[in-house]
């Protein structure tokens, strides 16, 4: 159900149908079991700023625990921090994402 309900999200997403997305993918977070589904958190997190709530998009992808961020949660990350005017911030989070790894440089 997590998968069938995040692919139903990042569908609606891409169709900018944003209140969909966002029910599609609160759904697959509660059908998660133990394992970590921090794609589905930052795809929500995505979904909320496109619904222009930065804070709610911010509660959602801070919910992933700093060890875990990849590359593509720090861009993330930094665009909700961007959109809320924290650019200090939002540079930090860029940089750390270079340190994640060289396949983040880009």
């Amino acid at each position: 159900m997590i998968f069938k309900y995040f692919a139903l999200g990042k569908v609606y997403y891409h169709m900018n149908r944003f209140t969909d997305a966002k029910d599609a993918l609160s759904f697959a977070m509660k059908c998660r079991s133990d394992r970590p589904a921090d794609f589905i958190n930052e795809l929500l997190a995505r979904t909320y700023l496109g619904l222009e709530k930065p804070e709610k998009a911010l509660d959602v992808i801070r919910q992933i625990p700093p060890k875990r961020q990849r590359p593509y949660i720090c861009w993330t990350l930094s665009d909700i921090l961007i959109s809320t005017g924290d650019f200090d911030s939002a540079q930090n989070g860029l940089v750390r994402s270079l340190d994640r790894g060289p396949m983040s440089r880009h």
